[in-house]
């Protein structure tokens, strides 16, 4: 009975390489199928963090650039204080 998976709707043991239910017609992996499904469109939503940091353009005039460099690396340096103090905050309270 290990290579065999029981019917939820008729309580028939089938093969485990069967789609469907021999006796009912039931889908036998069903819940299998939309765990993936699921799993799959939180895989698609959840790509990562993108962190809005200033852009600095090459449309920028040449006297406005370095003032986007100090600013962004003031961001930067901000998100990373921040970063550091929710780290230090969660295994504090851990």
């Amino acid at each position: 009975m290990a290579n065999q998976i029981l019917c939820k709707n008729c309580k028939t043991w089938n093969s485990t390489e069967a789609e469907t239910c021999s006796s009912c017609g039931y889908e036998l992996h069903s819940e299998r199928i939309q765990r993936e499904e699921v799993s799959l469109q939180r895989a698609e939503t959840q790509k990562g963090w993108d962190v809005p940091v200033i852009k600095i353009k090459p449309s920028h005039p040449w006297y406005v650039r370095p003032f986007l460099y100090v600013a962004r690396a003031v961001q930067i340096a901000a998100l990373a204080i921040g970063g550091a103090l929710a780290w230090s905050a969660f295994w504090a309270s851990a």
